[in-house]
């Protein structure tokens, strides 16, 4: 987590840190109750969410205040798998 903090990167290039299979943020212990599902940030300045199911490569984004505003968000479904050690 803390070389994370050192360095400055896009809150895609975020979510693909504790996403990716291979990183070592991302977790497979499903039989103890351990392991990622989704997931999921949201930038402040931006007003924007990002967020992703477990081993998949797309990235749902949502700009928030057009959401509030009442428009829909484009993905209806994310594909991913679930897969433990």
């Amino acid at each position: 987590m803390q070389g994370i903090l050192a360095t400055e990167l896009t809150q895609d290039q975020l979510v693909y840190k504790f996403s990716a299979k291979d990183s070592p943020l991302f977790f497979r212990d499903y039989n103890n109750l351990f392991g990622t599902l989704h997931t999921f940030s949201y930038s402040f300045n931006e007003g924007k969410i990002v967020t992703t199911v477990a081993q998949s490569e797309e990235l749902l984004e949502i700009d928030f205040q057009e959401w509030v505003n009442g428009n829909d968000i484009s993905g209806l479904q994310m594909n991913g798998l679930i897969e433990h050690i």
